[in-house]
Protein backbone atom coordinates (compact mmCIF):
# COMPACT_ATOMS: atom_id res chain seq x y z
CA UNK A 1 0.00 0.00 0.00
CA UNK A 2 1.41 3.69 -0.75
CA UNK A 3 -1.24 5.75 0.61
CA UNK A 4 -3.60 5.45 3.70
CA UNK A 5 -7.25 4.89 2.75
CA UNK A 6 -7.73 7.98 5.97
CA UNK A 7 -5.73 9.76 8.36
CA UNK A 8 -7.42 11.69 11.33
CA UNK A 9 -5.92 14.56 13.40
CA UNK A 10 -6.16 15.77 16.69
CA UNK A 11 -6.50 19.42 16.98
CA UNK A 12 -2.86 20.47 16.85
CA UNK A 13 -0.98 23.10 14.10
CA UNK A 14 -1.26 22.38 10.52
CA UNK A 15 1.39 22.95 8.07
CA UNK A 16 -0.24 23.93 4.42
CA UNK A 17 2.65 24.17 2.11
CA UNK A 18 2.69 25.66 -1.37
CA UNK A 19 2.33 23.97 -4.73
CA UNK A 20 6.41 22.56 -5.08
CA UNK A 21 7.91 21.98 -8.12
CA UNK A 22 11.32 19.95 -9.06
CA UNK A 23 13.25 23.37 -9.37
CA UNK A 24 17.20 23.84 -8.13
CA UNK A 25 18.23 26.78 -5.91
CA UNK A 26 18.32 28.86 -9.71
CA UNK A 27 14.34 28.27 -9.76
CA UNK A 28 14.91 26.24 -13.10
CA UNK A 29 13.34 22.60 -13.48
CA UNK A 30 15.62 19.91 -13.16
CA UNK A 31 16.04 17.04 -15.13
CA UNK A 32 13.94 17.88 -18.58
CA UNK A 33 12.16 15.03 -19.78
CA UNK A 34 13.15 12.39 -16.19
CA UNK A 35 10.43 12.50 -14.22
CA UNK A 36 11.53 10.03 -11.74
CA UNK A 37 14.45 12.45 -10.79
CA UNK A 38 11.93 15.50 -10.87
CA UNK A 39 9.60 13.20 -8.04
CA UNK A 40 12.70 12.46 -5.95
CA UNK A 41 14.06 16.74 -6.49
CA UNK A 42 10.09 17.16 -5.31
CA UNK A 43 10.52 14.96 -2.08
CA UNK A 44 13.84 17.15 -1.53
CA UNK A 45 12.13 20.72 -1.46
CA UNK A 46 8.96 19.28 0.62
CA UNK A 47 11.25 18.30 3.08
CA UNK A 48 13.26 21.39 3.82
CA UNK A 49 9.55 23.26 3.55
CA UNK A 50 8.65 20.90 6.20
CA UNK A 51 11.71 20.98 8.33
CA UNK A 52 11.78 24.96 8.61
CA UNK A 53 7.99 24.96 9.72
CA UNK A 54 8.74 23.13 12.41
CA UNK A 55 6.92 19.66 10.82
CA UNK A 56 8.84 16.35 8.87
CA UNK A 57 7.72 13.56 6.43
CA UNK A 58 6.71 11.56 9.18
CA UNK A 59 3.50 13.59 10.20
CA UNK A 60 2.72 14.49 6.87
CA UNK A 61 -1.35 14.09 6.44
CA UNK A 62 -2.27 14.97 3.04
CA UNK A 63 -0.13 14.76 -0.25
CA UNK A 64 -1.96 15.94 -3.32
CA UNK A 65 -0.12 15.50 -6.15
CA UNK A 66 0.39 17.05 -9.45
CA UNK A 67 1.51 15.09 -12.78
CA UNK A 68 1.13 16.46 -16.24
CA UNK A 69 1.43 12.97 -17.52
CA UNK A 70 -0.68 10.11 -16.78
CA UNK A 71 2.52 7.54 -16.22
CA UNK A 72 4.10 9.90 -14.24
CA UNK A 73 1.56 8.97 -11.46
CA UNK A 74 3.02 5.26 -11.25
CA UNK A 75 6.35 6.98 -10.26
CA UNK A 76 5.06 9.34 -7.93
CA UNK A 77 2.73 6.15 -5.89
CA UNK A 78 6.00 3.87 -6.04
CA UNK A 79 8.15 6.98 -4.22
CA UNK A 80 5.88 7.09 -1.45
CA UNK A 81 6.93 3.15 -0.53
CA UNK A 82 10.55 4.45 -0.74
CA UNK A 83 9.86 7.41 1.62
CA UNK A 84 8.28 7.15 4.04
CA UNK A 85 7.06 3.76 6.51
CA UNK A 86 4.22 1.66 5.59
CA UNK A 87 2.70 2.48 9.26
CA UNK A 88 3.61 6.40 8.23
CA UNK A 89 1.88 6.30 4.87
CA UNK A 90 -0.34 9.93 4.71
CA UNK A 91 -3.85 10.14 2.48
CA UNK A 92 -3.09 10.60 -1.04
CA UNK A 93 -4.84 12.68 -4.18
CA UNK A 94 -3.36 12.81 -8.08
CA UNK A 95 -4.72 15.03 -10.51
CA UNK A 96 -2.92 14.85 -14.84
CA UNK A 97 -2.63 18.75 -15.13
CA UNK A 98 -0.28 21.04 -17.25
CA UNK A 99 1.97 22.57 -14.43
CA UNK A 100 3.18 26.09 -13.93
CA UNK A 101 6.63 25.83 -15.22
CA UNK A 102 7.39 24.51 -18.54
CA UNK A 103 9.10 20.74 -18.40
CA UNK A 104 7.67 20.78 -15.07
CA UNK A 105 6.27 17.06 -14.92
CA UNK A 106 5.37 17.02 -11.40
CA UNK A 107 4.38 19.44 -8.42
CA UNK A 108 3.07 18.38 -4.57
CA UNK A 109 1.57 20.00 -1.45
CA UNK A 110 1.24 19.07 1.82
CA UNK A 111 -0.63 19.13 5.12
CA UNK A 112 0.96 18.44 7.86
CA UNK A 113 1.08 18.05 11.63
CA UNK A 114 2.91 20.28 13.44
CA UNK A 115 4.15 20.44 17.39
CA UNK A 116 2.00 22.25 20.04
CA UNK A 117 4.91 24.23 20.18
CA UNK A 118 5.46 25.68 16.98
CA UNK A 119 2.15 27.32 16.84
CA UNK A 120 1.44 31.19 18.01
CA UNK A 121 -1.15 33.15 18.32
CA UNK A 122 -2.22 33.51 14.81
CA UNK A 123 -1.10 32.03 11.24
CA UNK A 124 2.65 31.98 10.62
CA UNK A 125 4.27 31.50 7.23
CA UNK A 126 7.60 30.85 6.16
CA UNK A 127 8.62 31.20 2.51
CA UNK A 128 6.59 28.55 1.48
CA UNK A 129 3.95 27.34 3.60
CA UNK A 130 2.14 28.58 6.72
CA UNK A 131 1.44 27.19 10.01
CA UNK A 132 -1.85 27.26 11.16
CA UNK A 133 -2.97 27.42 15.16
CA UNK A 134 -4.85 24.83 16.56
CA UNK A 135 -8.98 26.34 16.60
CA UNK A 136 -11.22 26.98 13.88
CA UNK A 137 -11.04 25.86 10.40
CA UNK A 138 -12.56 27.56 7.68
CA UNK A 139 -13.28 26.40 3.87
CA UNK A 140 -14.21 27.80 1.55
CA UNK A 141 -15.63 26.85 -1.65
CA UNK A 142 -14.15 28.09 -5.21
CA UNK A 143 -15.45 31.48 -5.76
CA UNK A 144 -15.24 33.09 -9.51
CA UNK A 145 -15.57 36.26 -11.10
CA UNK A 146 -16.13 37.98 -14.56
CA UNK A 147 -13.56 39.42 -16.46
CA UNK A 148 -10.44 38.91 -18.04
CA UNK A 149 -7.60 36.34 -16.42
CA UNK A 150 -6.42 39.47 -14.48
CA UNK A 151 -9.69 41.27 -14.11
CA UNK A 152 -11.13 38.03 -12.59
CA UNK A 153 -8.12 36.98 -10.37
CA UNK A 154 -8.13 40.47 -8.95
CA UNK A 155 -12.00 39.98 -8.23
CA UNK A 156 -11.94 37.09 -6.89
CA UNK A 157 -9.96 37.58 -4.43
CA UNK A 158 -11.73 40.71 -3.08
CA UNK A 159 -14.66 38.96 -3.36
CA UNK A 160 -12.96 35.74 -0.71
CA UNK A 161 -12.07 38.41 1.49
CA UNK A 162 -15.56 39.71 1.71
CA UNK A 163 -16.69 36.12 2.54
CA UNK A 164 -14.04 35.60 5.36
CA UNK A 165 -14.74 39.15 6.94
CA UNK A 166 -18.06 37.63 7.32
CA UNK A 167 -17.07 34.57 9.10
CA UNK A 168 -14.97 37.22 11.13
CA UNK A 169 -11.34 36.75 10.07
CA UNK A 170 -8.80 38.53 7.43
CA UNK A 171 -6.67 37.93 4.64
CA UNK A 172 -3.63 37.49 7.36
CA UNK A 173 -5.86 34.21 8.27
CA UNK A 174 -5.39 32.44 5.41
CA UNK A 175 -3.24 29.30 4.90
CA UNK A 176 -3.92 28.01 1.09
CA UNK A 177 -5.39 29.35 -1.85
CA UNK A 178 -6.12 26.85 -5.00
CA UNK A 179 -6.47 27.88 -7.83
CA UNK A 180 -8.29 26.35 -11.02
CA UNK A 181 -7.32 28.79 -14.02
CA UNK A 182 -6.65 28.73 -18.20
CA UNK A 183 -4.75 28.82 -20.05
CA UNK A 184 -1.97 27.67 -17.30
CA UNK A 185 0.68 29.09 -19.86
CA UNK A 186 -0.84 32.15 -18.58
CA UNK A 187 0.06 32.06 -15.08
CA UNK A 188 2.53 34.34 -14.59
CA UNK A 189 -1.14 36.67 -14.71
CA UNK A 190 -2.25 35.61 -12.13
CA UNK A 191 0.99 35.18 -9.48
CA UNK A 192 1.49 38.68 -10.55
CA UNK A 193 -2.23 39.20 -9.38
CA UNK A 194 -1.96 37.92 -6.30
CA UNK A 195 1.48 38.82 -5.38
CA UNK A 196 -0.03 43.17 -5.82
CA UNK A 197 -3.25 41.90 -4.03
CA UNK A 198 -1.53 40.75 -1.03
CA UNK A 199 1.04 43.83 -1.01
CA UNK A 200 3.55 44.36 1.62
CA UNK A 201 1.89 40.94 3.44
CA UNK A 202 3.43 37.44 2.63
CA UNK A 203 1.39 35.51 -0.04
CA UNK A 204 -0.67 32.75 1.29
CA UNK A 205 0.77 29.04 -0.35
CA UNK A 206 -1.06 28.61 -3.72
CA UNK A 207 -1.48 25.82 -5.72
CA UNK A 208 -2.45 25.36 -9.60
CA UNK A 209 -4.66 23.32 -11.30
CA UNK A 210 -5.44 24.26 -15.11
CA UNK A 211 -9.10 23.19 -15.77
CA UNK A 212 -11.39 23.62 -18.80
CA UNK A 213 -14.32 25.91 -17.79
CA UNK A 214 -16.50 29.27 -19.46
CA UNK A 215 -14.52 30.54 -16.50
CA UNK A 216 -10.94 32.12 -16.56
CA UNK A 217 -9.89 30.93 -12.74
CA UNK A 218 -11.77 29.61 -9.71
CA UNK A 219 -10.26 30.10 -6.63
CA UNK A 220 -11.12 28.55 -3.18
CA UNK A 221 -9.13 28.93 0.37
CA UNK A 222 -8.50 27.58 3.60
CA UNK A 223 -8.01 29.82 6.75
CA UNK A 224 -7.58 29.62 10.50
CA UNK A 225 -11.13 30.92 12.09
CA UNK A 226 -9.43 31.74 15.48
CA UNK A 227 -9.67 29.66 18.71
CA UNK A 228 -12.01 26.30 19.22
CA UNK A 229 -15.38 27.39 20.09
CA UNK A 230 -16.00 24.87 22.72
CA UNK A 231 -19.59 27.30 23.09
CA UNK A 232 -20.79 26.74 19.52
CA UNK A 233 -23.33 24.14 19.10
CA UNK A 234 -21.70 21.87 16.88
CA UNK A 235 -18.15 20.91 15.76
CA UNK A 236 -19.29 21.72 12.20
CA UNK A 237 -21.19 24.86 10.77
CA UNK A 238 -22.53 25.62 7.37
CA UNK A 239 -22.43 29.08 6.21
CA UNK A 240 -24.12 31.26 3.14
CA UNK A 241 -22.79 35.11 3.56
CA UNK A 242 -25.31 37.14 3.03
CA UNK A 243 -24.46 38.36 -0.48
CA UNK A 244 -24.55 34.97 -1.70
CA UNK A 245 -27.31 32.01 -2.43
CA UNK A 246 -27.75 28.72 -0.52
CA UNK A 247 -27.32 25.89 -2.77
CA UNK A 248 -28.21 21.78 -1.18
CA UNK A 249 -25.24 20.53 -3.37
CA UNK A 250 -22.43 22.47 -1.45
CA UNK A 251 -22.09 24.98 1.30
CA UNK A 252 -20.61 28.29 0.36
CA UNK A 253 -18.15 28.14 3.37
CA UNK A 254 -18.10 25.29 5.83
CA UNK A 255 -16.26 25.74 9.86
CA UNK A 256 -14.49 23.50 12.27
CA UNK A 257 -14.97 25.20 15.54
CA UNK A 258 -13.37 22.10 17.34
CA UNK A 259 -12.16 19.04 17.40
CA UNK A 260 -9.91 16.79 14.88
CA UNK A 261 -9.86 16.43 10.77
CA UNK A 262 -10.38 13.72 8.79
CA UNK A 263 -8.29 13.40 5.42
CA UNK A 264 -9.05 10.81 2.60
CA UNK A 265 -7.25 9.51 -0.20
CA UNK A 266 -9.28 10.19 -3.44
CA UNK A 267 -12.09 7.89 -4.34
CA UNK A 268 -12.88 6.41 -7.10
CA UNK A 269 -14.33 3.59 -9.41
CA UNK A 270 -13.43 0.72 -11.22
CA UNK A 271 -10.86 1.21 -14.70
CA UNK A 272 -12.75 1.08 -17.70
CA UNK A 273 -16.19 0.95 -15.65
CA UNK A 274 -19.42 3.49 -17.28
CA UNK A 275 -19.62 6.90 -15.68
CA UNK A 276 -22.57 6.27 -13.32
CA UNK A 277 -20.93 3.15 -12.25
CA UNK A 278 -17.54 4.54 -11.43
CA UNK A 279 -19.48 7.66 -9.37
CA UNK A 280 -21.84 5.05 -7.34
CA UNK A 281 -18.97 3.09 -5.99
CA UNK A 282 -16.89 6.41 -5.24
CA UNK A 283 -19.95 7.53 -3.31
CA UNK A 284 -20.05 3.78 -1.99
CA UNK A 285 -16.53 3.77 -0.79
CA UNK A 286 -16.79 6.88 0.93
CA UNK A 287 -19.92 5.75 2.87
CA UNK A 288 -17.75 2.39 4.00
CA UNK A 289 -15.04 4.75 5.01
CA UNK A 290 -16.96 7.94 6.58
CA UNK A 291 -18.50 5.04 8.65
CA UNK A 292 -15.13 3.39 9.77
CA UNK A 293 -13.61 6.41 10.80
CA UNK A 294 -16.28 7.83 12.92
CA UNK A 295 -18.16 10.31 10.80
CA UNK A 296 -20.91 10.73 8.27
CA UNK A 297 -22.08 12.32 4.98
CA UNK A 298 -23.66 15.36 7.26
CA UNK A 299 -19.92 16.29 8.56
CA UNK A 300 -17.91 16.48 5.22
CA UNK A 301 -15.92 19.23 5.32
CA UNK A 302 -14.66 19.58 2.13
CA UNK A 303 -15.00 18.19 -1.44
CA UNK A 304 -12.69 18.46 -4.68
CA UNK A 305 -14.35 16.72 -7.36
CA UNK A 306 -12.23 15.97 -10.68
CA UNK A 307 -13.80 14.83 -13.64
CA UNK A 308 -12.12 14.14 -17.14
CA UNK A 309 -15.57 14.91 -20.03
CA UNK A 310 -18.99 15.64 -19.68
CA UNK A 311 -20.36 12.21 -19.51
CA UNK A 312 -18.39 12.22 -16.01
CA UNK A 313 -19.54 15.61 -15.00
CA UNK A 314 -23.02 14.72 -15.56
CA UNK A 315 -23.07 11.77 -14.01
CA UNK A 316 -21.67 13.35 -10.68
CA UNK A 317 -24.61 15.86 -10.86
CA UNK A 318 -26.95 13.62 -11.09
CA UNK A 319 -25.78 11.02 -8.24
CA UNK A 320 -24.08 13.47 -6.14
CA UNK A 321 -27.52 14.47 -4.41
CA UNK A 322 -28.66 11.09 -3.90
CA UNK A 323 -25.76 11.09 -1.03
CA UNK A 324 -26.15 14.49 0.74
CA UNK A 325 -28.09 16.35 3.28
CA UNK A 326 -29.45 19.45 1.43
CA UNK A 327 -29.17 21.16 5.03
CA UNK A 328 -25.32 20.44 5.21
CA UNK A 329 -23.22 19.68 1.82
CA UNK A 330 -19.56 20.15 2.02
CA UNK A 331 -17.75 23.17 0.58
CA UNK A 332 -16.78 21.92 -3.19
CA UNK A 333 -14.83 22.43 -6.34
CA UNK A 334 -15.27 20.86 -9.43
CA UNK A 335 -13.35 20.56 -12.14
CA UNK A 336 -12.43 19.28 -15.72
CA UNK A 337 -9.18 17.88 -15.85
CA UNK A 338 -6.88 16.37 -18.35
CA UNK A 339 -6.69 12.98 -16.16
CA UNK A 340 -6.90 11.28 -12.59
CA UNK A 341 -3.23 9.53 -12.74
CA UNK A 342 -5.50 5.92 -13.19
CA UNK A 343 -5.99 4.96 -16.38
CA UNK A 344 -9.70 4.22 -17.55
CA UNK A 345 -10.85 6.07 -14.19
CA UNK A 346 -12.78 9.52 -15.47
CA UNK A 347 -13.70 10.47 -11.95
CA UNK A 348 -12.02 10.71 -8.63
CA UNK A 349 -13.19 12.87 -5.40
CA UNK A 350 -10.95 14.30 -2.60
CA UNK A 351 -12.87 14.62 0.76
CA UNK A 352 -12.07 16.29 3.93
CA UNK A 353 -14.40 15.42 6.95
CA UNK A 354 -14.70 15.26 10.57
CA UNK A 355 -15.81 12.78 13.64
CA UNK A 356 -19.78 12.81 13.64
CA UNK A 357 -19.36 13.60 17.67
CA UNK A 358 -20.61 16.89 18.96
Amino acid sequence: MTASTAVIVEDVPLVHTTQLLPINDAREVVALDDAAVQVERVWARLQLVLHEAGSDLNRIAKLNWYVAREETAEIVRRSLADRLAAERQPAVSMVVTELPLKDALVAVDAVAAAPINSAGDGVRRTASAAIMPPGSRIYVSGQAEPGTLREATRKTLESLAVTLKHCGRGNQDIVQLKCFLQPIVSVAEVREEIAKYFGAERTPPVSFVEWRSNLPIEIELVAWGGPAKSNANASLEFLTPPAMKASPLFSRVTQIHRGGTIFFSDLAGSAGAAADGQLHESFEKLSSLLDKTGSDFKHLVKATYYVTNDEASRAHNAIRPKYFDPARPPAASKALVTGTGRPGVRYVMDMIAVPHTK
